[in-house]
């Protein structure tokens, strides 16, 4: 892929062009790490993931017990209602 040019903005921001970001499949708000090189490079790289870290932003997001239980009540009453009503035609 050819290069493209972007600037440095002066709150210290650059903005990776469109056609990258997507090559990458890079999206708003993934962090990114920086290394810079004593020849006055930079490479950005996605951040690895924290396996225990994910974990424990996720712990607590579902709820105890069976999260599809009470939908499966709520229609198993209405099959049981429709049944009644056949049989009362």
């Amino acid at each position: 892929m050819k290069a493209a040019a972007t600037h440095l903005s002066n709150k210290g921001q650059i903005v990776i062009p469109k056609q990258i970001r997507d090559r990458l499949d890079w999206r708003a708000g993934m962090r990114l790490e920086v290394e810079a090189f004593d020849d006055g490079t930079a490479v950005l790289r996605p951040e690895p993931y924290d396996l225990d870290s994910l974990m424990d932003q996720l712990a607590g997001c579902l709820s105890e017990g069976d999260p599809i239980a009470e939908p499966e009540a709520e229609h198993r009453a209405e099959v049981e209602e429709d049944e009644r009503r056949r049989r009362r035609r």
